[in-house]
């Protein structure tokens, strides 16, 4: 199944919400790096033949961790994971571990 990510869109969505501080969270295990890289390009507008053509120009060598949210972003929207069951299924696994080891405790 092919899929068509409409990166210009996640990378505006990305920015802007780093821009407002909104609803993204980040582990307070990344380094200084990871957020260079996630601010790496900026959009630009440039005229071709007259007309306005936007387009991202890296401002530093690396962007991985950019591409990466967006990919990973894209990949959630495509899949669209039911966040509700699957926090009610890890919750009842972690249930059945505890009770399991318990009763290996008991025995």
């Amino acid at each position: 199944m092919g899929v068509i990510v409409g990166v210009d869109t996640l990378k505006d969505a990305i920015l802007s919400r780093l821009k407002l501080d909104q609803g993204i969270h980040f582990a307070d295990t990344l380094d200084q790096e990871f957020f260079d890289q996630l601010t790496a390009e900026k959009v630009v507008t440039r005229y071709r033949k007259g007309f306005p053509v936007r387009e991202w120009v890296k401002q530093r060598p690396r962007n991985e961790a950019l591409d990466c949210l967006v990919y990973a972003w894209a990949a959630q929207i495509v899949l669209n994971p039911d966040w509700n069951t699957i926090k009610q299924s890890k919750t009842k696994k972690q249930e059945r571990q505890k009770r399991d080891r318990s009763f290996v405790k008991d025995w």
